[in-house]
């Protein structure tokens, strides 16, 4: 008689294992743009510097400031010139979040 042929399953640990490392790497990126945002935010009290946060989730990651003047002092406005931070900050580090994304160690 023929032994039957065993099969073994990993698919739930390589997928746990997979969205841990996934969530590492939007982790890691969302830090660099927090960084550099707060690195290049215009400083006049330090509030909107002191605001600059973020979050992440397992595929998401969002750097964010609840400063009411924000908006205004990232895109400007009649009076005000625009002294972008956040947006400059994603694109100063898109080399950088490219190379974490494209590492394959997990």
């Amino acid at each position: 008689m023929k032994k039957p042929t065993k099969i073994d399953w990993y698919g739930d640990k390589v997928a746990r294992r997979t969205a841990d490392t996934v969530h590492k790497k939007v982790r890691q990126a969302t830090i660099l743009v927090l960084s550099d945002a707060v690195l290049n935010v215009a400083v006049d009290t330090g509030r909107l510097r002191n605001s600059i946060d973020m979050e992440t989730a397992p595929t998401v990651g969002v750097v964010y400031t609840n400063v009411d003047y924000a908006p205004h002092v990232e895109m400007g406005t009649e009076k005000q010139i625009a002294q972008p931070f956040l947006r400059p900050a994603l694109f100063n580090q898109e080399e950088n979040i490219k190379r974490i994304f494209n590492d394959n160690k997990l």
